[in-house]
């Protein structure tokens, strides 16, 4: 009897150990700064439910258009020009600070520089012999967009979170969304 007991103490603390490190690998991914990881892989490729799984989206919530903009389709020339606008999109977590259920990291997002490359689609597109129609001006986007020696920028902003039903998401706002897609343009065209 005594010898039962005690095998079935010891299942009891292997199954308690097995329960806690599946509970602690949970938790590493459920994490500010894995979040965002995750959110912004997400975005780069386009995924709208892995958007919605990572971030409030603040445009949607204030009962306006994403913050994100409109996702290209799966097929189409849209999303090759996307995939290599955002090419160079990279995020480093500084810092993380939380208290209960709301946090905030201090990121570096590094992305393509929308004025330079603007300044680089102008000078292509004046050095072009013929008419700049669409599908001229989207070849010329894509080179420059290629190009190894595109210019990136560096922002740093806040991002902050909040904790939703015991998980973590980032809260998307117009600010963040600027800094991803590298700088805005104005209504004129040029870079901001």
């Amino acid at each position: 009897m005594k010898k039962r007991g005690v095998a079935i103490l010891i299942l009891a603390v292997i199954l308690t150990a097995f329960m806690c490190g599946c509970q602690a690998r949970d938790d590493e991914g459920n994490t500010p700064a894995s979040v965002l990881k995750s959110g912004i892989e997400a975005f780069k490729n386009f995924d709208d439910e892995g958007l919605k799984k990572y971030f409030i989206d603040e445009g949607l919530e204030n009962g306006s258009t994403s913050v994100f903009g409109d996702l290209p389709d799966e097929d189409g020339s849209m999303m090759e020009f996307m995939e290599a606008s955002f090419s160079k999109l990279e995020c480093k977590v500084k810092n993380t600070k939380a208290s209960g259920d709301s946090a905030t990291c201090n990121v570096d997002i590094t992305t393509i520089s929308n004025r330079i490359a603007y300044e680089k689609f102008l000078i292509k597109a004046r050095a072009y012999e013929g008419e700049v129609d669409a599908e001229v001006k989207h070849q010329l986007w894509l080179e420059v967009f290629k190009d190894p020696d595109v210019s990136t920028v560096t922002n740093n902003i806040d991002v902050e979170f909040k904790m939703i039903d015991g998980v973590w998401k980032a809260i998307a706002t117009e600010d963040f969304a600027e800094a991803l897609a590298g700088g805005s343009f104005n209504k004129t065209g040029e870079a901001e």
